[in-house]
């Protein structure tokens, strides 16, 4: 494993010693130790999270050109105080791991230079449909790798009209990823969506009847290692009238298989939601 490490060793007036090493085989995630004082471990207790407020008077890791300190974990394990970071180093960017109340030098950390590999891309969006109600609440968004989280992903989403101006801050800022981080649930601001709240009536409602939208995925999203997408996506739809009916699967039309290898087919008649559906949908036998 390439360790890209450099621990500093400071002189014997000042018992500190910083050190950063890579705790993963790629080099991106890391941990940055301090040898605490007699004082400061009596101070933390053993395994314990400390606060970052407390935490960053001994220890500060940074990019090295920042100032703005890592989010991240602090706790304490023997003599050391131990930092370790909320997300993984991007690649080619240097750190640096400070001690604030020593007179030493910035420990420094280079991530290593990103391997080849293929940019992320968006795969798919749901609902499919390019005819959604004007009271549509959210969309599922699929990613080919792992991607970057953090509340500045909205600012990589744009929702165009048909005059291709923005709309005026259409979403939900809440995160909300699955598991494995490659599908993200971009939700419209429900205030923005229902009658007589304060959002809609100020702003007023994010989707109109009879106009044409476009979804806008730009190309400076990233992914979990720091790279950017591959290409922007676009989605195009119109808004229809707003739909308050519930779904009504007495409605949907089934059409059996003509043999084992034909397909089971289902048709809604309208957008359902894409994850709900497939967790509830369920085909059994005639057993059950």
């Amino acid at each position: 494993m390439a360790a890209f490490l450099l621990a500093c060793f400071l002189s014997a007036a000042d018992p500190a010693e910083v050190t950063v090493r890579a705790v993963d085989e790629i080099g991106l995630r890391v941990e940055v130790r301090r040898l605490l004082s007699p004082a400061d471990q009596a101070r933390f207790a053993e395994g314990a999270s400390i606060s970052a407020r407390d935490a960053r008077r001994l220890l500060v890791f940074r990019l090295r050109d920042a100032t703005a300190p890592l989010f991240g974990k602090y706790q304490r394990a023997g003599s050391w105080l131990v930092f370790s970071p909320r997300r993984p180093l991007v690649y080619g960017h240097s750190y640096a791991a400070v001690a604030p109340d020593s007179q030493s030098s910035a420990v420094l950390y280079t991530a290593p230079p990103r391997p080849p590999t293929a940019a992320p891309v968006v795969e798919r969006i749901y609902p499919t449909a390019d005819r959604l109600p004007a009271n549509h609440l959210k969309f599922y968004i699929h990613f080919s790798k792992p991607m970057r989280e953090g509340r500045e992903v909205f600012n990589h989403f744009a929702l165009l009209d048909q005059h291709g101006e923005p709309v005026h801050d259409p979403w939900r800022r809440t995160e909300l990823w699955s598991k494995d981080a490659k599908r993200l649930t971009l939700w419209i601001h429900p205030g923005r969506v229902k009658q007589g709240v304060n959002l809609r009536e100020d702003f007023g409602p994010v989707l109109s009847a009879g106009k044409k939208y476009r979804l806008v995925v730009g190309v400076s999203l990233r992914d979990a290692t720091g790279q950017h997408l591959a290409k922007s996506f676009v989605k195009v739809f119109t808004s229809g009238p707003a739909d308050h009916t519930r779904p009504l699967p007495s409605r949907w039309q089934v059409r059996s298989p003509r043999d084992p290898a034909s397909p089971l087919e289902v048709r809604l008649l309208e957008p359902l939601d894409h994850p709900l559906l497939f967790r509830f949908l369920r085909v059994v036998d005639h057993r059950g």
